[in-house]
């Protein structure tokens, strides 16, 4: 096999309650069941079980402001479950696909988002059975044939400061800003009389990252997140699943980025939990790609108090959206001999392990 070729698609699928999401959130009688199945797991799972946890006062990187003002997101979160999915109009209005696909590109870039795709909807995409909520247990079933994706950027001021507070504080916040985006966008397909159901943060059907790659959104990285052909890995992504038959051109793929993140391994070298593999890409099929170590990356949350995102504030895609860094994305895409200079570059200009930036001056006072 050409050792520059990268295949995408897994032909493994994912139950969500192996995910450390569903793990971390279990109850106690759904505890008892899981580690009875997975013994192997539990043991592990001690470990961060008995730190102190996301946004806990005796976390690492606690901040009073930073930490609350993360938590007074979580309720508006949380209340957007209850919209994502709903009653069908009886009457479908006639409509232009074409027409409705720009005009939902244009509306989600009003509402913040900085790049939407269109896919056909895949059963890799999909998880196999639920793990949140009163979902738990539940087979993933749907007669839903397309998605849409939507990515927010994470600001990166409050990135380059990860892990210490105001990361978590910005995911929070552009969680909630991709979710708003994606049930409203539901909503409108369900008023033209078509299946539609928002897939937001703690209420996924979908994996997001792969659909938004299927949709010429970007690639998976070394670390296991969309690597946002704007962004980088600085971003969050909600999706739409729907049954109005959106028009999908085919994805041209792209080896380069992903040549540049086997090369490049500086996520990987500055991940404080050593979460992120150095190892090649895996060309099995029933793994392809890279797979982070979802223990250690959590473990290491757990003692943050964040959501670390380390990886992201020293990525080289992260760079903001300037002309000069288009041209750098442009020209990586281009050559794989530009992408290993471009590799030098970035280590000569931003360091191999770039410092990590202060908290913003006004988050600073209450963390005195």
């Amino acid at each position: 096999m050409d050792p520059h070729r990268f295949p995408r698609n897994r032909t493994s699928r994912v139950d969500e309650r192996d995910t450390i999401f569903s793990r971390y959130f279990m109850s106690p009688g759904r505890e008892e069941a899981y580690y009875q199945a997975h013994p192997d797991r539990k043991e592990r799972d001690n470990l961060w079980k008995k730190l102190p946890g996301l946004l806990s006062e005796q976390s690492a990187y606690f901040n009073p402001l930073a930490f609350a003002s993360a938590a007074a997101m979580q309720p508006a979160i949380d209340a957007l479950r209850f919209e994502i999915d709903g009653d069908v109009a009886p009457n479908r209005k006639e409509t232009d696909p074409n027409f409705l696909q720009e005009y939902i590109r244009r509306w989600a870039a009003k509402m913040h988002a900085i790049d939407t795709g269109f896919c056909l909807l895949k059963p890799e995409h999909l998880y196999t059975v639920r793990g949140r909520h009163h979902y738990y247990g539940d087979p993933v079933e749907t007669t839903h044939t397309y998605a849409i994706a939507f990515v927010v950027e994470m600001d990166r001021e409050f990135t380059l400061a990860a892990p210490q507070a105001p990361v978590i504080m910005e995911s929070y916040r552009q969680y909630l800003n991709a979710g708003v985006i994606a049930v409203q966008v539901a909503s409108l397909l369900r008023s033209f009389g078509w299946e539609a159901k928002a897939h937001i943060d703690s209420n996924y059907e979908v994996i997001c990252p792969p659909v938004a790659r299927d949709a010429g959104l970007g690639e998976i990285g070394r670390m296991g997140v969309l690597l946002s052909r704007k962004v980088g890995p600085r971003c969050r992504i909600s999706v739409v699943t729907t049954t109005f038959p959106f028009p999908v051109d085919p994805v041209q793929t792209n080896d380069n980025p992903l040549f540049f993140c086997e090369i490049c391994r500086k996520c990987a070298e500055n991940c404080p939990a050593h979460a992120i593999p150095e190892t090649p890409y895996s060309r099995d099929p029933a793994t392809a790609g890279w797979k982070i170590n979802g223990e250690r990356c959590f473990t290491f949350w757990c003692k943050a108090g964040t959501d670390c995102a380390r990886c992201m504030a020293v990525c080289p895609f992260s760079h903001p959206d300037t002309f000069f860094h288009r041209m750098v994305r442009i020209g990586i895409s281009r050559s794989k001999l530009f992408a290993r200079a471009a590799f030098h570059l970035d280590n000569l200009f931003y360091g191999k392990r770039p410092p990590v930036k202060s908290i913003p001056e006004w988050m600073r006072p209450l963390n005195h």
